[in-house]
């Protein structure tokens, strides 16, 4: 809904002061302290500047009236302050009754609603210089500057602004997701201009296509999407928010941004934004990562001894460059390969680290997925594919039954030990009471139908052996018979 003039608070304040007014010397009047005679007299005398005629009653009504435009002005100033923001303290209500008083003048302050990060403001009010008032919502924080530089870091809550001090950047304080690369996984950055696309939108592909575009070792060019995850550094909750509010790494964020030299100074785009560096660093990475590997080591057409995980196993090449850029954006050391991808067993500080941190920000995850190549590429590699797949299959049946055959073994050995520990009891029950001289030595027959004894306890407890076996269990019976014989 469009705000109309009465709702703003001050206007509201000058409209019943002017009817107090008006009401006092209609009352006045009504009561006989002055007649109109008296009224257009004073007019006449003031006009002329002959103050001296003007009625006794005249002027003490005037300081009268004056005395309630300037005291009923600030009195229903402060009431109506106290309503329009969430003030609490003494000094908070005096700086809302300022920044009332202010729009009424020549030069009134901006006020502005920071909600995730977006600034909700009336155009007509965005160039007001005057002190005015920011209120930011808990995932939202600032910094403000004046015409000559950036002034403060500010957080969730309810800002008064100086004059002259405008916010320079908002800043929400979600996690952030910043992607570069193709639009969708249909769109080929190497496909010529269409029939039906404008010069604009190829330029624009082709302007996505050079964003992360990077060359192997052998040559070839590879696009893919790279995906950042960040967030500004900041404790749980803190600032009095759940997203976390820390004052330094907003400053630093926003402070620390690079300006972008072809664009004029008049323009809001000539700081290039704090959120966009994460992706540009990861992008920068990953050609670097890349330039080590030949296409053919990419996609596991030659095997590359180092392309391992933390635990030492093997992974795919585009794992393995996915895993060294979260390393070095993540971490503050990492290991250093040489231009081939060689571990040289070194362990070296990561600048991309120091960066982020200079900037306020922690790196959550950094990804590159969606390849694509120019189309005599992806020719050549599915025609490899097509020619590699038996003998991809082959090993992966010479895999499973390796794992089949492991899997029997580890199943018989567990048969053998659960055997083992079912029909030895009472046999380890008789060995231990002859060691501790209860009973005579034991003699073989004796330990062999303890087995036995055992062997058919063990088909008694388990029903579904018990159902199975009772052919087994018969002749168990009768070898314990033969062996009394």
């Amino acid at each position: 809904m469009k705000k109309t003039g009465l709702q703003d608070p001050a206007r509201q304040a000058l409209v019943i002061v002017f009817g107090a007014t008006i009401l006092y010397i209609f009352l006045t009047v009504r009561l006989g302290g002055i007649s109109a005679v008296d009224i257009i007299y004073a007019m006449y005398f003031a006009a002329s500047f002959q103050f001296e005629f003007i009625s006794p009653n005249v002027r003490a009504i005037v300081f009268d009236i004056v005395v309630i435009m300037i005291g009923g002005t600030i009195f229903w100033l402060s009431f109506l302050g106290q309503f329009v923001l969430p003030v609490q303290s003494l000094d908070e209500r005096k700086k809302v009754i300022q920044r009332l008083i202010g729009t009424l003048g020549v030069q009134p302050g901006p006020a502005l609603f920071i909600r995730n990060g977006e600034i909700i403001e009336d155009p007509k009010k965005k160039n007001r210089k005057g002190a005015g008032v920011t209120i930011l919502d808990t995932a939202s924080a600032a910094v403000l500057h004046n015409q000559s530089s950036y002034t403060r870091a500010i957080g969730p809550g309810l800002v008064f602004t100086k004059k002259n001090e405008a916010t320079a950047r908002a800043i929400d304080l979600h996690t952030q997701v910043r992607r570069l690369g193709h639009k969708s996984p249909d769109e080929d950055p190497f496909a010529e201009r269409g029939e039906n696309e404008s010069e604009e939108e190829f330029n624009f592909r082709q302007s996505r296509r050079l964003q992360t575009s990077g060359l192997t070792r052998d040559g070839v060019e590879v696009v893919p999407n790279i995906t950042t995850v960040f967030r500004l550094i900041s404790s749980k909750s803190e600032g009095s928010t759940q997203f976390g509010y820390n004052h330094d790494s907003v400053w630093q964020a926003v402070s620390y941004e690079a300006i972008v030299p072809e664009v004029s100074k008049e323009e809001s785009r000539r700081n290039e934004a704090w959120d966009r560096l994460p992706v540009f660093v990861a992008t920068d990475l990953w050609r670097e990562y890349l330039r080590k590997f030949t296409l053919n080591q990419l996609f596991g057409f030659e095997d590359h001894e180092a392309s391992v995980d933390d635990k030492g196993k093997s992974i795919p090449v585009i794992e393995f460059i996915i895993k060294k850029v979260n390393e070095r954006l993540k971490n503050a050391l990492f290991n250093e390969i040489d231009e081939v991808g060689l571990p040289t067993n070194r362990r070296i500080s990561s600048l991309e680290f120091q960066k982020m941190r200079q900037r306020g920000i922690q790196i959550i995850n950094a990804g590159i997925s969606n390849l694509r190549f120019d189309s005599s590429i992806e020719t050549m590699l599915i025609s490899r594919w097509n020619a590699k797949w038996l003998d991809y299959a082959k090993g992966f049946q010479k895999t499973v039954k390796g794992r089949q055959s492991n899997a029997k073994l580890i199943g018989e050995i567990s048969a053998q030990r659960e055997f083992a520990d079912n029909v030895s009891p009472i046999l380890y029950d008789r060995i231990k009471d002859w060691q501790w001289g209860q009973t005579a030595k034991i003699t073989l027959l004796e330990s062999v139908e303890s087995l036995i004894r055992g062997t058919l306890d063990g088909i008694t407890l388990n029903p579904k052996l018990k159902t199975a076996l009772e052919d087994e269990e018969a002749g168990l019976l009768d070898l314990i018979e033969w062996l009394h014989k």
